[in-house]
């Protein structure tokens, strides 16, 4: 069974691949591995062993902790939660929510989206972006994200 540094990267690379701009943050407190995706316009994955604090809501959970898949609509925002066995589900899960993003808001909505988020996250002094690091990916600045996503 793989550990969750390599389960991260294994991940953080998939996403790369698919033409989103990750960064990783390792916790220094615990086994945990944050990686949020295109600036957080399609939010994080939080990769674990152990439930988190209750004060930070992580759209996306994968750990050895979590033993089926779990979706949870009761707060503002859904949740879901996938045990480690079932990381390419919650691959799908991503890929589905990024493209319903992009039909809600445009490709440039979208790409909008991104850069500001890259804005605050240049200016930021405390939080993710202050302690992460650029896994891979780029915004290109003439062409859509997802255009690069799809080969178009």
């Amino acid at each position: 069974m793989e550990d969750f540094k390599e389960l991260a990267s294994r991940l953080a690379q998939r996403f790369v691949d698919e033409g989103f701009i990750v960064h990783r943050y390792d916790a220094y407190s615990s086994k945990s591995v944050y990686l949020k995706l295109d600036y957080g316009a399609c939010c994080s994955i939080r990769i674990s062993d152990h439930p988190g604090y209750k004060h930070l809501k992580y759209r996306y959970n994968i750990g050895s902790n979590i033993e089926q898949i779990k979706h949870d609509e009761s707060g503002e925002y859904p949740r879901h939660y996938y045990p480690t066995s079932k990381s390419e589900k919650m691959i799908g899960r991503i890929l589905h929510d990024r493209d319903y993003r992009i039909k809600k808001y445009g490709e440039d909505g979208y790409r909008k989206i991104v850069l500001r988020n890259k804005m605050k996250a240049a200016r930021a002094r405390t939080g993710f972006f202050s302690h992460c690091k650029l896994v891979g990916g780029a915004v290109d600045a003439d062409k859509p994200q997802a255009q690069r996503v799809h080969g178009r």
